[in-house]
């Protein structure tokens, strides 16, 4: 079902509910947006600092980090005019 912007947080994950991650330098891995929304109306901006992101859809990302650390990841999802703006859940990654 697609949900009104307006009402519906984004959910995103490393799939299966997972929020947080441990993984290796260089290594990629997927992130999804879970909830659905209307692609001709909204945009949707994955932020990942100092990750490398590869957009495959609106709903799939894959993101590698080159460097150790911790990281955190969240989308943005706006509407066309930008009147409406939301946030999504906070994901975690460790990367040793």
């Amino acid at each position: 079902m697609i949900h009104q912007l307006k009402t519906i947080t984004p959910f995103i994950d490393f799939g299966f509910g997972i929020t947080q991650l441990n993984t290796t330098a260089n290594t990629p891995f997927t992130v999804w947006l879970q909830t659905l929304y209307n692609q001709n109306a909204y945009t949707f901006t994955l932020m990942a600092t100092n990750g490398q992101v590869t957009q495959i859809s609106n709903y799939e990302y894959i993101v590698v980090y080159p460097e150790p650390g911790t990281y955190q990841i969240n989308i943005t999802v706006d509407s066309a005019n930008k009147r409406i703006s939301l946030d999504s859940n906070i994901l975690t990654v460790i990367v040793t």
